[in-house]
C-alpha cells in the first residue's frame, strides 16, 4: 500500500487570496473609471470653453513651407508674383523666423512643433545611428513588431510635448495638415478633437 501526503501551507492561500484581491480591485477600478468618465470629460470641455471666451484670438493658423528662402519670397510678393501669399500676409501676419542648428527638416520642425531645441527633443538629423549596432536608422521613428503575428507599430522618438497636445490639454480643438513631426502621433490622452494629415 502507498501512501501519499500533500502538505497546503499559508503560502498557497496568500497568493490565492493576493489573486482574487487583484481582481477584485480591477473590476472595482474599471467600475470607477467608467463611472467617473463622462464627468472628467465634461470638466475638460467646460475648461476648455471658459479658456476659449477669454481667449482674444478665435482662430490661429500656421502657414509653414519647408526649405522656404525667406528673401526670395519677399522678392517675389514685392514683384506680384505670390498674390496669395500677399493676400495672407497682410490680412495676418509675416515674420522671418531663424532655424535650428543644424539646419534640416526634420531638427527644424520638431523644434516649431515643441518649442525646445534639438537637445530637448532628440533630433539632429534625418537618420540617427543606433547604439548597439551603429546601423542608420530613421530619427524621427521606429518601427516595434512584438510577434510575426501583431503588424508593426511606429513609435514616435521626438521628445517634448508639442504644441497640438498642450491645445489637447487645455480643451482647445486642433488640425494639422502635412506636420512632420506629428507622424506617428503621439500616445498623450485626448478628450479635444484633433485631426493629423499627412507627414510632411
Amino acid at each position: 500500500m502507498i501512501y501519499l501526503f500533500d502538505y497546503i501551507g499559508p503560502s498557497a492561500s496568500f497568493a490565492f487570496l493576493g489573486s482574487f484581491l487583484g481582481v477584485v480591485i480591477s473590476i472595482f477600478m474599471t467600475v470607477t473609471s467608467l463611472l467617473i468618465w463622462p464627468f472628467r470629460v465634461s470638466w475638460r470641455f467646460m475648461a476648455g470653453l471658459r479658456s476659449r471666451k477669454k481667449a482674444k484670438i478665435r482662430k490661429l493658423i500656421f502657414l509653414g513651407l519647408d526649405g522656404l528662402d525667406p528673401r526670395l519670397t519677399e522678392m517675389f510678393m514685392a514683384a506680384g508674383k505670390l498674390p496669395n501669399l500677399s493676400k495672407l500676409m497682410q490680412q495676418g501676419s509675416f515674420r522671418r523666423l531663424r532655424t535650428t542648428f543644424p539646419a534640416l527638416s526634420p531638427v527644424a520642425w520638431s523644434t516649431f512643433a515643441t518649442g525646445v531645441n534639438p537637445g530637448g527633443h532628440g533630433i539632429f538629423d534625418f537618420l540617427r545611428r543606433d547604439p548597439a549596432t551603429y546601423l542608420p536608422d530613421l530619427s524621427l521613428n521606429r518601427y516595434e513588431q512584438k510577434n510575426a503575428f501583431v503588424p508593426p507599430k511606429a513609435v514616435n522618438l521626438r521628445g517634448g510635448v508639442p504644441l497640438w497636445d498642450l491645445l489637447a490639454g487645455a480643451g482647445i480643438p486642433s488640425a494639422r495638415l502635412g506636420s512632420r513631426p506629428s507622424s506617428p502621433r503621439t500616445t498623450t490622452r485626448r478628450t479635444t478633437p484633433t485631426r493629423a494629415s499627412g507627414a510632411g
